[in-house]
């Protein structure tokens, strides 16, 4: 039977606008450069990204009663994600985050939350009725959230993969009574728990005060070129990293995500899970990036074909 995922989390437009350099105060300057208006949001690519999988994916969001709730209301169907559990709020705009990139590579954001702050927790206790084989959320919720849905996925005994991308240094993890996987990357891993997962032992130390602080039974950490480091609370491995570097390719906390929670549903092996991320999102990295380039599992098989990857 086919496994249902379900992403909590926000779902936004985004405009990003390519420029020479940052204008100075008060100038104005005259740009040539690409403008692109795309879906985008945590919630909305990780459901996407485990659609593409194949998986049954459900969305829990809260959009805009405007236009670019229409288009993003249009793209999730068109994904196969379902909208159960799409919420509009009639007086909030959809989210909207406005990417300023400079040819150097140089990038401002700025997020205007709009419609991501209407969710309730109302709206997350209906989603769960769907009785969900796995929860994904990030840390970009509000911690009142991120707790109902661990409370809720601990009542119901189905695991939940948290995501630290936009975790602050201050959040309050203790408020989260439980999950399966906390996965961040070294950075995310020394703001939390002030130990460098720089070699073997200190990538122990670190995972080890990390589970004591978030309560999870896995913690998974990104280490670049050195792979993905995977702590169970008693043993640890690392699977490869592979393909070219993700640094700078958008989205590929989501990428990663979406394959390990899919992969792991399926074996019930976090190390198999981790190996199998590693691959998704070199597969998505290959394909330049952006959400036309998330990839399916035949775009995986062949990668790992071309690639000797068994």
């Amino acid at each position: 039977m086919e496994k249902m995922f379900l992403t909590v989390g926000n779902t936004e437009i985004e405009f990003t606008c390519h420029i020479a350099k940052i204008p100075l105060v008060n100038e104005v300057t005259i740009e040539r450069g690409d403008r692109e208006i795309t879906p985008g949001g945590f919630g909305l690519f990780t459901a996407a990204a485990i659609a593409e999988l194949g998986a049954h994916s459900a969305l829990c969001t809260c959009l805009g009663d405007d236009r670019y709730g229409d288009m993003l209301t249009r793209f999730c169907r068109e994904k196969g994600i379902s909208l159960d559990s799409i919420y509009t709020d009639k007086h909030l705009p959809t989210a909207f985050l406005m990417n300023i990139v400079e040819d150097n590579g140089a990038r401002r954001s700025a997020f205007y939350p709009g419609a991501f702050e209407a969710i309730r927790h109302s709206f997350i206790e209906e989603a769960f009725v769907s009785r969900p084989d796995c929860v994904l959320a990030s840390l970009d919720l509000p911690v009142e959230h991120v707790a109902y849905i661990a409370e809720m996925a601990d009542l119901q005994e189905i695991p939940l993969f948290l995501d630290a991308s936009t975790a602050a240094v201050s959040y309050p993890f203790e408020d989260i009574c439980r999950c399966e996987a906390f996965v961040c990357d070294e950075a995310q891993a020394y703001r939390i728990a002030h130990i460098m997962p720089d070699s073997m032992e200190n990538c122990l130390k670190c995972a080890v005060k990390l589970a004591s602080v978030i309560k999870t039974h896995y913690v998974v950490m990104k280490l670049k070129e050195r792979g993905v480091y995977v702590y169970d609370g008693k043993y640890c491995s690392i699977a490869p990293n592979r393909g070219k570097a993700s640094a700078g390719v958008p989205d590929v906390a989501e990428v990663f995500m979406a394959a390990l929670a899919y992969t792991y549903v399926q074996s019930r092996n976090m190390e198999v899970a981790a190996k199998y991320a590693a691959v998704a999102v070199a597969a998505y990295v290959e394909k330049g990036g952006g959400i036309t380039a998330l990839p399916d599992s035949g775009d995986i098989s062949a990668y790992c074909k071309e690639n000797d990857i068994n």
